[in-house]
């Protein structure tokens, strides 16, 4: 569904009739404080398709496609968690997925999301030759 915006000099009317004010910046609701303080255990992204490679044992790779799914608590003092941040966290390290860098994905999503825990859950197709 596309929905257009027509600007005016003081209002911004919405295709579907409804007016809201103009103004300069969104707000950043994510880190509003929350007064509710109402921890959350789990907020992310589920279903984002990236390109891996990804290492075994030997250090061979193999190119793939991962389906993705990026959570961290959310601590009761916002409101919510920018959403781009989880893939901004992906991206930095690169499409080369091992073991030992996963740590490393997990700390960098707590950290630049303020949480405490972080989860990562990667389901991709990896193929094996076997001898028959």
């Amino acid at each position: 569904m596309i929905i257009s915006a027509v600007e005016t000099s003081d209002t911004k009317k919405i295709e579907a009739g409804k007016k809201i004010p103009k103004s300069g910046a969104l707000v950043d609701t994510q880190n509003q404080k929350d007064e509710r303080c109402i921890p959350i255990d789990k907020v992310g992204v589920r279903g984002l398709r990236f390109p891996i490679q990804v290492r075994d044992r030997a250090r061979h790779h193999q190119d793939t496609i991962a389906s993705v799914g990026m959570y961290v608590d959310l601590p009761h003092e916002f409101k919510g968690t920018h959403m781009s941040r989880f893939v901004e966290v992906l991206s930095s390290h690169g499409n080369l997925v091992h073991v030992e860098i996963i740590p490393q994905i997990l700390q960098e999503m707590q950290s630049k999301l303020h949480a405490k825990n972080a989860h990562l859950e990667m389901e991709f197709p990896y193929f094996l030759e076997k001898t028959a």
